[in-house]
């Protein structure tokens, strides 16, 4: 198949190509338009430290037991999707975080309740010097 002759992928042509193969479930995450914020590193930015504690019914629950599809965004149109320097993007930060509490303190993962948890707004610091502050609104 061929890709969009533009120079970066379409999420929806990504999304439109899935959807052809009829997958039994899909999960398409796009945490795009990072930009780099040197002040994150300067104010001791953390490293990627959730846990990850397998229990294999969890997953199973998760992966083998849903149909359909979830489609997710890091920010609204018209938003910037902002990272975290050697961390990675803001979103894909707060996604891997409500996975993995989910995996651990629900009795019964499920999707809605990790997508909610994942898509609260994100305060992003703009500026170190007054701590400017703006708001990244992920969507599902």
């Amino acid at each position: 198949e061929h890709t969009p002759k533009k120079k970066f992928l379409d999420f929806d042509w990504v999304i439109t190509n899935l959807q052809e193969k009829k997958p039994r479930f899909f999960i398409a995450i796009a945490d795009a338009c990072n930009n780099f914020l040197d002040f994150f590193a300067k104010k001791g930015g953390k490293t990627r430290d959730f846990p990850i504690i397998p229990n294999q019914e969890h997953y199973q629950t998760l992966f083998l037991n849903y149909q359909g599809y979830i489609i997710a965004s890091s920010s609204k149109p018209g938003q910037k999707s902002w990272n975290r320097n050697s961390i990675g993007g803001v979103y894909t930060q707060a996604f891997l975080k409500s996975l993995n509490d989910s995996l651990i303190a629900l009795p019964q993962p499920d999707w809605e309740t990790i997508m909610i948890r994942a898509n609260v707004p994100i305060p992003i610091v703009t500026d170190s010097q007054s701590y400017r502050t703006i708001i990244q609104q992920p969507q599902f």
